[in-house]
């Protein structure tokens, strides 16, 4: 059979019983399921438990454990090689067999792929596929492989020179609570109208301007209307203004200058999945492996459009909730996703509870940001106090930033550090 190599799996186990200093590196590199011969895989299975119970491994020892159910096989094993000093070879070899095993039967798994499925069927070949390279074996870390990257970003941090551990949110509050913005599962809430979108604007400008690579995902507005609101506020004209053309000639000079800027930001825009959630997950991949995207910013959840619609919404939302927090694992940058409260949070101070489906999000999310303003009373307001409140952070501060929302430009501004 193809991709199976019955010599290599016994020169790992080979390895194992000659050199059991090595038995544990092993254990770590592969696991019993990476074996392709049933019986290669008992013997694994044996040695570990022997090993496990320090018992003394060896021909005979091994072949009482087994039961003698393989005495001619374990009696040749040691044959194989001399010592179990090139294990590293040998389990490497092992594992990237059971990987390609594991592919192809993937591959023979989408062989009904048709164009009604075409999307999610490639949202799902993608993330078994990267459940394929991740998985097999060497499941369980050592603190080298969590201290050496740790220490990579404390030298990267160094290098940016910033008083915080994540990315600057333009909200220097904002910053002091949540200490950037984190690489993790962001749900921001709020009411209908109350700025979600142009809170995720702010934060998008304030990454580009710093170099950040940003996509935005906008399923409510076309790319050329959210364009539009972030030119309003660089360039501190009402967007109104802008789109009936009332402007002075230096006010379109300020346009073409900040706009000729805003050409060469590393901003990224989709607005055409129609909602589609797997056009969502298979586009993110691509904008993060492809070109090089640092944060994903999705407006809003309501407008997701799960492919199994038989669900009950409920069920959908859990199912798109748990699918974001396992693919912000997966590509390890901050996924920002907007979400709408219910109609009973109108007229109060809202919570978590208030977050349509709340329980798929309250559970996946690891910091939820809520939005609460009271409405504009007047055209004519031009700051309008709003609290940001951090409801949930798993893993820093919770807490309440004060800010105002500036209609007018379509903005929010640190009320502390009022511009």
């Amino acid at each position: 059979m193809k991709n199976v190599d019955t010599d290599m799996e016994r020169s790992v186990l080979a390895s194992m019983i000659l050199s059991p200093e090595y038995i544990p590196n092993i254990v770590h590199s592969i696991a019993e399921s990476d074996f392709y011969s049933p019986k290669h895989k008992e013997i694994y299975r044996a040695i570990v438990k022997m090993s496990d119970n320090r018992r003394e491994i060896n021909i005979v020892t091994l072949n009482a454990e087994t039961g003698s159910k393989y005495p001619v096989d374990v009696a040749t094993l040691t044959d194989v090689v001399p010592s179990g000093k090139n294990w590293a070879y040998y389990a490497d070899r092992v594992k990237k067999l059971a990987q390609l095993r594991a592919f192809a039967d993937l591959a023979e798994g989408f062989k009904d792929v048709t164009v009604e499925n075409i999307g999610e069927k490639l949202n799902a070949f993608s993330s078994n596929a990267t459940m394929i390279a991740q998985s097999i074996g060497g499941t369980v870390k050592s603190a080298r492989d969590f201290i050496i990257p740790m220490i990579e970003s404390i030298e990267e941090a160094v290098r940016r020179k910033t008083e915080y551990s994540g990315y600057d949110t333009g909200l220097p509050s904002l910053n002091d609570v949540v200490d950037g913005l984190q690489s993790e599962y962001i749900i921001i809430g709020a009411r209908a109208s109350i700025g979600k979108t142009a809170l995720g604007i702010n934060l998008a400008r304030a990454l580009v301007r710093k170099g950040v690579k940003v996509g935005i995902f906008s399923l409510e507005m076309s790319g050329k209307a959210l364009m539009l609101r972030m030119l309003s506020d660089i360039c501190n004209l009402q967007a109104g203004m802008m789109k009936n053309g009332l402007l002075r000639d230096d006010g379109f000079k300020k346009i073409s200058t900040k706009g000729l800027e805003m050409a060469d930001w590393p901003l990224y825009l989709v607005d055409d999945t129609r909602g589609e959630f797997d056009k969502i997950i298979a586009k993110t991949r691509y904008m993060v492996r492809v070109l090089g995207v640092q944060v994903i910013i999705i407006d809003h959840a309501s407008l997701m459009k799960f492919r199994d619609r038989r669900l009950q919404r409920y069920e959908q939302f859990s199912e798109m909730s748990n699918e974001l927090q396992n693919l912000q694992r997966e590509l390890g940058i901050p996924i920002v996703v907007m979400a709408q409260l219910g109609r009973d949070a109108e007229g109060k101070r809202p919570t978590i509870a208030d977050l349509r489906e709340s329980g798929a999000f309250e559970q996946d999310a690891d910091q939820i940001w809520i939005l609460h303003r009271e409405r504009a009373q007047s055209a004519d307001e031009t700051s309008i106090p709003t609290e940001l409140i951090v409801a949930k952070n798993r893993n820093g501060a919770c807490g309440k930033v004060d800010l105002y929302f500036q209609p007018q430009f379509i903005r929010f501004v640190d009320k502390a550090r009022e511009r």
